[in-house]
């Protein structure tokens, strides 16, 4: 990833587990985010180095889905809390102690399972922090689109590109 003029390299590991349908149409998943820790290799100018590694996270999340037939198109609406316990203090949004935690919330529109519009606030409800993305099914590949504002606060907005293979 880069960051301005600083770049970096790093690996790391997510776990996860999905409950479809625990009470209706509510899902319920449960992610390690970073379970072994996850390290990144820092380089920018002038010979900057430096390594950081990043703890793990909890993130419980709920979906609740709804299907609309007569339209061919699919509502879900869904929540999580990246609960940390490293002490991050007013970097996240509520904190006590050394534990604190961001909600995400967020919405999908499926329209036949083809065309996908998102959008959501990503650790705030400000203008500055929402995020809206795109996706189209094309046979076997999905292309995904998503924006994020300055979520860093060094006036540069993310842009991310996916593509994912079904089989």
């Amino acid at each position: 990833q880069s960051v301005g003029a600083y770049s970096s390299l790093g690996i790391g590991l997510d776990l996860g587990a999905l409950r479809r349908g625990i009470w209706r149409d509510l899902d319920f998943g449960l992610k390690l985010q970073d379970a072994t820790q996850t390290y990144l290799s820092w380089s920018g100018p002038g010979g900057y180095s430096k390594n950081e590694e990043i703890a793990p996270a909890i993130v419980p999340a709920l979906a609740y889905n709804l299907s609309l037939p007569k339209w061919g198109a699919r509502i879900t609406l869904a929540t999580s809390a990246e609960t940390r316990f490293e002490n991050r203090q007013d970097a996240d949004q509520y904190h006590t102690g050394s534990l604190s935690t961001n909600i995400h919330f967020g919405g999908e529109l499926a329209l036949h399972e083809k065309v996908f519009l998102r959008g959501g606030f990503d650790s705030g409800w400000s203008l500055d922090d929402i995020t809206m993305g795109a996706g189209f099914r094309v046979a076997m590949l999905t292309i995904d689109y998503a924006y994020a504002g300055d979520v860093l606060d060094i006036d540069q907005e993310t842009h991310r590109v996916s593509i994912t293979a079904h089989f």
